[in-house]
């Protein structure tokens, strides 16, 4: 028996079986290990995907809770309390004023009509292209008359308009969504180091004429 067997193992076809039948076995657990290792990945994928998307669902839920509760709480008269009443070029007007104040100065015609001027130099709009339904309107400002504004009364401007802090200033409360969709400036003079423009632009104001409630999924 050990003979045959041995006349066996030294043919090279039944000593290459014999080798395959004794690695076989571990050939097999390596394979099941690397699939499992495998379905664990796969698994992992998955799992992290699942998560990723429940955030991306969750901020997205927020966001829009956020924004229906911001939009749908505003003051409908926003641009004549906030943007028609923008001051510019106060250092100017405030100079001339002392200068008035001053016996030398108090006839000055040419002071008077500045001051007068800057008095006057206020945004005014008028709407166009008016569309509404009853949740919501939508309304393009077209500015009426050109203002003079210097570099802070432009970032006092962009922040109420854009709603975001700009140069120290911050945009207030209650407002419409609105962006510009026209900002035209051009300098006319610089004085002192102060540069000074001349503005024109347009304003898209859209209103929720009545309060959006969000779905009971989006409120968690």
């Amino acid at each position: 028996m050990i003979k045959k067997l041995g006349k066996l193992c030294g043919n090279p076809f039944f000593f290459s079986l014999f080798m395959m039948l004794a690695v076989a076995p571990l050939l097999l657990l390596v394979a099941h290990v690397y699939n499992e290792q495998k379905n664990i990945s796969t698994l992992n994928d998955l799992l992290s995907n699942l998560q990723s998307r429940a955030e991306t669902s969750h901020f997205s839920r927020l966001r829009k809770k956020q924004f229906l509760e911001k939009y749908t709480l505003y003051d409908p008269y926003f641009l004549n309390n906030h943007i028609e009443t923008l001051s510019f070029l106060k250092d100017e007007n405030q100079a001339i004023s002392r200068a008035l104040d001053h016996p030398i100065f108090c006839s000055n015609k040419l002071l008077k009509k500045r001051k007068k001027s800057l008095e006057e130099n206020q945004l005014l709009f008028r709407e166009e292209n008016v569309q509404s339904t009853p949740i919501i309107k939508e309304t393009n400002e077209v500015q009426i008359k050109r203002v003079e504004l210097n570099l802070s009364d432009i970032e006092q401007l962009l922040s109420e308009v854009e709603d975001v802090p700009l140069g120290g200033y911050f945009p207030s409360k209650q407002r419409p969504q609105m962006f510009l969709t026209n900002f035209s400036l051009h300098r006319i003079k610089k004085t002192n180091s102060v540069e000074v423009f001349e503005l024109e632009c347009e304003i898209f104001k859209r209103e929720f004429l009545k309060k959006i409630k969000p779905l009971k999924s989006d409120v968690n």
